[in-house]
């Protein structure tokens, strides 16, 4: 081979290695499905640590963010304004892209670009696209949410209009009820928006302890999904992950309602009732789409971010499982410590991907010792079984303890007359 043919051979083996490269590159960044692209609702009104640690746990996992950045309501007549203190410099540091969300609170007109409550829209909008692009985070998309009466989508419409003139650089969305779809309104609507979200999922109210109550229905929300379908208009489908309690007074009437943060503490006499969303049916439903959806669905967001101090929020093993179509379950493994050699303390870790809530029972065994004394803690009960074996047992009443996965609870402690080696068992975990 001359020094000419073996120059041109390796400039065209180069070529191929760089073109090979970039297919890699190209197939290992881009999701597989446009449809299942999964993004994150924000929807704290205080950012907390926990807040800022459920992001940076959730970067890697995640295409982005929409955050509610403020919200508009009428106190009667009045129209009051409420920022919230989003950390736009830590979402930069994620490098996802970042929507934001504006709540406006119940208005039935008039809508006229021209109105207070427009303007104050655009007020609220202008400021957080300058607060954020301050801390280096360029807005890519404006969503409203508003609970638009269904006969005043039209008018609707005139705000949507004339939002995407004022930000002509911006993408401007909005949440959509599934029963907005039926309206040719709403489909003229949606036209002037740069997509919707369809929400298929709803926090709802009992007006007695009895009434059934349902956060997600899958049979209804592929019914939705497949008219969305039809529309031909960009869409994307938010997807529950939290849980909520409703309050019912002593004869039973609806009392109240708390859906957010740590729990909340009841006046005594209340009956409470706690309803969450059910892994399996989401789950079920995100396969489905997997196969199903139709190609103007451009992918889900959830609702909301996992944080620590949401109690009533699934947890991030729990959105993993779910978001890869997969059914989290709980694993409960016993852990036994000796803070003294005659004391054993005994909790119980949760290292699966889901809550236990059933019932729980554990044996514990010894020998060659004399037990001196015992105690059950955080909801468990004690039952001596024989003179070398103790059982500990979570009520069976439905008020069983509940075990978040990778959180450890204390199950109770045994004192011996001297060291002491126990062996403990998982008897009973469904």
């Amino acid at each position: 081979m001359t020094r000419l043919s073996r120059f041109i051979y390796l400039i065209g083996l180069s070529v191929i290695v760089l073109l090979l490269w970039q297919i890699a590159v190209r197939f290992s960044s881009e999701p597989q499905s446009e449809g299942s692209a999964n993004s994150l609702y924000v929807w704290n009104r205080s950012w907390s640590n926990e807040v800022l640690q459920g992001i940076r746990e959730s970067a890697g996992k995640v295409a982005g963010y929409v955050v509610l950045a403020g919200q508009v309501e009428w106190e009667g007549s009045t129209l009051r304004v409420t920022s919230v203190g989003c950390d736009y410099a830590a979402l930069a540091k994620t490098g996802k892209a970042v929507g934001i969300a504006i709540r406006v609170g119940a208005y039935s007109g008039p809508f006229a670009s021209e109105e207070e409550p427009f303007d104050t829209i655009v007020s609220l909008a202008s400021t957080v696209l300058s607060d954020a692009s301050c801390e280096g985070l360029k807005i890519r998309e404006i969503q409203i949410d508003f609970d638009c009466p269904e006969s005043k989508l039209d008018g609707y419409r005139v705000w949507i209009k004339g939002l995407k003139k004022v930000f002509p650089d911006v993408p401007v969305t909005i949440t959509a009820l599934p029963t907005w779809l039926k309206h040719e309104e709403f489909k003229q609507l949606a036209k002037e928006t740069d997509g919707y979200v369809l929400q298929v999922h709803s926090l709802e109210t009992a007006k007695t302890i009895h009434d059934p109550i349902t956060l997600f229905q899958g049979e209804k929300a592929r019914r939705w999904v497949q008219e969305a379908g039809k529309r031909g208009l960009p869409f994307r489908v938010s997807l529950p992950t939290y849980g909520y309690q409703i309050a019912f007074d002593e004869d039973g009437m609806y009392a109240g309602i708390f859906a957010e943060g740590p729990r909340r503490e009841w006046p005594e006499g209340v009956r409470v009732r706690e309803v969450r969303t059910d892994p399996k049916a989401v789950a079920e439903f995100v396969r489905w789409l997997d196969e199903k959806h139709p190609k103007n669905m451009k992918g889900l967001l959830w609702f909301r971010l996992p944080t620590q101090e949401d109690r009533l929020n699934w947890r991030w093993p729990t959105l993993a499982a779910v978001m890869e179509g997969r059914v989290p379950e709980p694993n409960l493994l016993p852990q036994v410590r000796k803070p003294e050699p005659e004391l054993v303390d005994i909790t119980l870790k949760n290292t699966g991907e889901a809550d236990s809530t059933q019932p729980i029972t554990l044996s514990v065994r010894w020998q060659g010792s004399r037990l001196l004394a015992a105690d059950a803690l955080a909801g468990f009960r004690l039952a001596n079984t024989s003179p070398d074996e103790l059982t500990f047992y979570s009520s069976r009443n439905g008020s069983s303890p509940r075990i978040y996965p990778s959180e450890e609870v204390p199950v109770g402690w045994l004192r011996f007359d001297t060291a002491t080696e126990v062996q403990v068992d998982v008897l009973a975990q469904q």
